[in-house]
């Protein structure tokens, strides 16, 4: 090997240690603190912390919630089958349905006596009861109880509907 050649060599080596040694008083200046990494890892575990309270929370609420929509689904079933169950009842009572009451004519003092009667046997009745269980004439039937009503054989009162 020439000398030229092993003279390169070292200017390059010099050269590469020169930038080296540039390179590394750069990043001293650069460099942090040592309790810089102290104080983060500090600041780290605060963090964890603060995130394992709000995961903590979270959760709870989660749980709280599950716990809302499974007593609204158990509710919403317990009125799916009231629901079926009326739906059903309902068809059943239209099939039993019996044909429309048909009302019998009878002359007025008839229909004076036998309202009278039922009325004694039975106080508190309502007008509607009268009517389809004696099978009078609804109009006979209020015409009679006016009268009774005005003679004060009997007292009426309004009723509240539910």
């Amino acid at each position: 090997m020439s000398n030229q050649y092993k003279t390169i060599r070292v200017e390059q080596k010099q050269a590469k240690l020169e930038y080296y040694k540039e390179y590394y008083k750069k990043i001293e200046r650069l460099s942090l603190p040592q309790d810089y990494f102290d104080q983060v890892k500090r600041q780290l575990g605060r963090e964890f912390n603060q995130m394992y309270v709000e995961k903590d929370t979270c959760a709870r609420f989660c749980g709280m919630t599950l716990n809302h929509l499974t007593a609204l689904r158990e509710q919403i079933i317990m009125l799916n089958e009231r629901l079926d169950r009326l739906e059903h009842e309902k068809t059943i009572s239209i099939e039993v349905e019996e044909e429309p009451q048909q009302f019998a004519t009878i002359p007025e003092e008839e229909a004076t006596i036998r309202i009278s009667e039922y009325v004694d046997s039975h106080p508190g009745t309502r007008t509607s009861d009268i009517i389809c269980d004696l099978g009078i004439e609804p109009n006979l039937a209020l015409k009679i109880l006016r009268k009774l009503q005005a003679e004060d054989k009997i007292a009426g009162k309004q009723i509240e509907r539910k």
